[in-house]
């Protein structure tokens, strides 16, 4: 069974390497997941393990992921999608392979303690197939044959040898890098094989919390009125469509806006802190309290973030950052609902925790597999006013919304064409056809 493991895991590494690495990837991640389902099924199956709810919602984030590069072409997808899609990737192989063990106890498994790389290695050297001396003592022999024909081979042919320099790299970092790679590819391999192998399933740490619910109660309570304070100031003038004296609403609506947003952030986190602080604790219903106003008053921070930001967009006109600023505020939305749900409910804060965890991972599987830069284009166009100069920095992913701008089109499609197949976007390939037929 360790022979068919160490198989897979090659066979990803040398996926990762061949057509995905150093290239604006279109098909490969996705080429990625489907290959990591397949592997990760048939290792489930040998192992007999039974299927796991929360591996079928990671498989579909890796998906939706994955698919992003493939369906956009937009600079921004290509350098978030891929990260997050390997992330996810990962969590989805492991709650396949290993253990059905539920998220909330993933920081406890062995694939994110210390421990795990020694741990890997010790198990590599005792499960994994030993080579005989015959093996040894050949690979010596083959090793001055290798370089021999390879030093001839890539003197006689310029194409093996860009072949070489591209794989192995041209100077001693980007081969380290390679390296670095390969061992992290080992270590993720052998930590989820490790948890595999053995049968230790603890249960969820679901303890109780061991903060002072009384202190926190009164220091929520004192940021609760300052947070009634600004709602009234904002009651005032922005969500009354006044400015202060010496200002225009626009002017007064475009400053403050993201030190808004990074405090709705901050107060989730804090709602997070405070219930595992206070679960379960003796006299927690006040802390408990404190946490539902909270977050009550925090919509209103939203609602004034959401109307700054569409004043904002009225007056200057909408852009990437302002986009994924505003879908941003859709998922903090959810976040704070999931939150105002859990408190009621009185659930776990692990429970919570790892639904937010899954929140916060399909909600940016949706904001991948939505074409934003087209958006973007139908609002600008729109307007009596066009930054064209800022269109034509764009992708092809706004070509669905240049009906008739044939040179606005052609414009946009020399930024960043495809090199090969390894970056074949259908955005792309869909923009190219347009412009041929014309519209």
């Amino acid at each position: 069974m360790s022979r068919w493991f160490l198989g897979s895991c090659l066979i990803l590494a040398t996926l990762v390497e061949t057509v995905l690495w150093g290239v604006r990837s279109g098909p490969g991640w996705l080429l990625l997941v489907a290959t990591g389902f397949l592997l990760s099924q048939f290792l489930r199956w040998k192992l007999e393990r039974p299927g796991n709810a929360w591996a079928n919602w990671l498989w579909l984030g890796a998906t939706g992921l994955g698919a992003s590069p493939f369906l956009y072409h937009a600079e921004l997808v290509h350098w978030v999608a891929p990260p997050l899609c390997f992330t996810t990737l990962v969590l989805a192989c492991y709650h396949t392979v290993a253990l059905p063990r539920p998220l909330e106890a993933l920081t406890t498994t062995t694939l994110c303690s210390w421990g795990s790389a020694s741990e890997a290695v010790h198990m590599a050297s005792s499960q994994l197939p030993r080579l005989s001396p015959s093996t040894f003592k050949g690979l010596g022999m083959a090793l001055p044959l290798l370089m021999l024909f390879g030093l001839l081979f890539v003197q006689a042919d310029p194409a093996f040898q860009g072949f070489l320099t591209s794989w192995l790299g041209d100077s001693p970092r980007l081969l380290l890098g390679r390296l670095l790679r390969w061992s992290l590819w080992a270590w993720l391999g052998g930590a989820i094989w490790l948890e595999a192998r053995f049968d230790c399933n603890p249960q969820p740490n679901d303890r109780d919390g061991s903060g002072d619910p009384a202190s926190w109660a009164v220091a929520l309570h004192a940021t609760n009125l300052l947070f009634v304070t600004f709602l009234g100031c904002q009651a005032r003038y922005l969500f009354a469509g006044l400015a202060p004296a010496g200002m225009t609403l626009a002017e007064y609506a475009r400053h403050g806006f993201f030190e808004l947003f990074v405090a709705t952030l901050l107060v989730v986190a804090l709602v997070v802190w405070v219930q595992g602080a206070t679960y379960r604790t003796e006299n927690g219903r006040g802390a408990l309290l404190a946490c539902q106003g909270l977050l009550l008053l925090t919509f209103g921070l939203v609602a004034s973030s959401t109307q700054r930001m569409t004043l904002y967009v009225q007056n200057f006109g909408l852009t990437l950052t302002r986009a994924y600023v505003l879908a941003a505020l859709i998922g903090i939305v959810a976040t704070l609902v999931l939150c105002c749900w859990a408190l009621a409910q009185g659930r776990s804060p692990q429970w919570l925790r790892a639904r937010l965890l899954l929140l916060g991972m399909l909600s940016l599987t949706g904001v991948g597999l939505t074409n934003v830069e087209a958006w973007v284009a139908r609002t600008n166009l729109a307007r009596n006013q066009v930054d064209l100069a800022y269109l034509q920095g764009l992708s092809s992913d706004i070509a669905p919304a240049l009906e008739g701008r044939k040179e606005l089109l052609a414009a946009v499609l020399v930024h960043n064409p495809p090199r090969d197949w390894r970056e074949f976007s259908w955005s792309y390939y869909s923009a190219q056809r347009r412009k041929q037929a014309g519209l």
